[in-house]
């Protein structure tokens, strides 16, 4: 899989007077597996990198890693695992950015015909361009789905999300209801 694109932003330079526009490219190959409602998902791997136009920002690449996996263990349950990249832009002074890694492991069970129960946890590693950062997020989520008709539902979600960091004011805890 072959990527290209662009970053855009409605000034063309921002308030510190870096042009924070990139292009962006990507490569991956990976595999896709299908076994019917038991087991499919894809994997891949590659390379990501985002080309900053200001000659002053350093340019944003690295390790490209996303998948999903989705297990059935029996009817109505369903586990799913998920990778995945991104390459996160910034508004600092002198920084182009960082790049993000993140998992996910998620399991939803159907509790009756019209009431979906769904725990997830999840890691993310946040490393910075200028490498004086890097920001580890641990997350768990529980919610409840109740389903009005086929299409449409109602959602109710606790999270709790927590960011460590080796400078303590860039620590953070977080929960949301």
């Amino acid at each position: 899989e072959l990527e290209a694109g662009r970053r855009v932003y409605d000034n063309e330079t921002d308030s510190f007077g870096y042009a924070r526009a990139a292009n962006r490219y990507g490569v991956r190959a990976g595999l896709a597996i299908n076994t019917g409602e038991k087991l499919n998902g894809d994997l891949a791997a590659g390379w990501l990198m985002e080309d900053v136009d200001d000659d002053a920002l350093r340019d944003i690449s690295g390790l490209d890693i996303r998948g999903t996996v989705n297990w059935s263990p029996q009817r109505g349950t369903n586990v799913a695992f998920t990778a995945g990249t991104t390459v996160e832009a910034s508004t600092v002074a002198a920084s182009s950015g960082s790049i993000l890694y993140s998992t996910n492991a998620a399991i939803t069970h159907k509790l009756r015909e019209n009431l979906d129960f769904t725990a997830s946890t999840g890691a993310a590693w946040r490393i910075y361009e200028f490498g004086a950062y890097q920001d580890t997020i641990l997350s768990g989520e529980a919610g409840l789905t109740w389903w009005m008709n086929r299409y449409a539902g109602v959602n109710g979600r606790v999270r709790h999300e927590r960011t460590l960091n080796l400078d303590p004011a860039r620590a953070s805890e977080a929960t949301s209801v």
